[in-house]
């Protein structure tokens, strides 16, 4: 987990939590490799993140240690 920021609308405090992500890459052409990100998850996405659980990433063909998970 990490941490996020906040804003004190209506009184009350809300953050958004920046999470670091470990990830296990597969890459047609490419052995898999390990990289983690640091991303701000969507909230109902944040109550499907499990150990083992496949998401759709991004990686950059010319740096393939840039990724982003494609939360679409």
């Amino acid at each position: 987990m990490g941490v996020g920021g906040g804003n004190n609308q209506g009184g009350g405090t809300a953050y958004t939590p920046i999470l670091r992500i470990n990830l296990r890459v597969v890459v047609a052409g490419h052995p898999p490799y390990e990289t983690s990100v640091k991303e701000i998850v969507p909230f109902v996405r944040r109550l499907q993140l499990q150990p083992g659980l496949t998401v759709a990433v991004k990686a950059d063909p010319r740096r393939l240690s840039r990724v982003v998970i494609d939360w679409e």
